[in-house]
């Protein structure tokens, strides 16, 4: 019987190595779930800071504050609104959002967890951009691998186009 060799080192190096060539913009992806608690209130704030050597875009920034809540034991709902600071100035508005989740069966019910998100977004009169309508399909499955170890949930998001990444469709006549 041949020994088995660890693998632990040389993996260690090659995520270092991979580590080096990672490029310097960071990317947030927000993953949502299909699970919907009732009563539950969500207070979210996100912010994406700029840094380029573009000086028009370099030290800009977007806001988004949000507040949710868990209407029913399958329906979530949450609005937020979007505000873009520019490079030696304030706070401008940029857009309304309005999110909502709801949850197609129970928990546990089915071998998977899922939802449907629909999200309608609004910008700013003034810039004259088309409003947005957004539809996804929202897949979970929690899994237990040890005993001695928390479960894992693992998301997936389709949205109506078939497609993972996320996709608008904008809405003709309501700009």
């Amino acid at each position: 019987m041949q020994k088995r060799r660890s693998t632990g080192p040389y993996m260690l190096i090659a995520i270092a190595l991979l580590g080096l060539n990672l490029p310097t913009a960071g990317y947030a992806v927000t993953v949502n779930s299909p699970i919907v608690e009732k009563g539950r209130p969500e207070v979210e704030y996100q912010m994406d800071y700029n840094r380029d050597g573009d000086p028009s875009v370099n030290k800009s920034s977007n806001h988004k504050v949000e507040v949710g809540f868990g209407i029913t034991d399958r329906w979530s709902t949450a609005v937020s609104g979007i505000y873009v600071a520019q490079p030696g100035g304030g706070f401008t508005y940029d857009r309304f959002q309005w999110e909502n989740t709801y949850q197609l069966f129970d928990q546990g019910e089915h071998w998977l967890d899922a939802g449907l998100y629909i999200e309608y977004q609004a910008p700013d009169a003034k810039r004259r951009l088309p409003d947005v309508l957004e539809f996804q399909v929202l897949l979970q499955k929690s899994v237990a691998g040890n005993d001695a170890l928390p479960s894992r949930t693992a998301s997936a998001t389709m949205d109506a186009y078939s497609s993972i990444a996320r996709i608008a469709s904008s809405l003709p006549g309501m700009t």
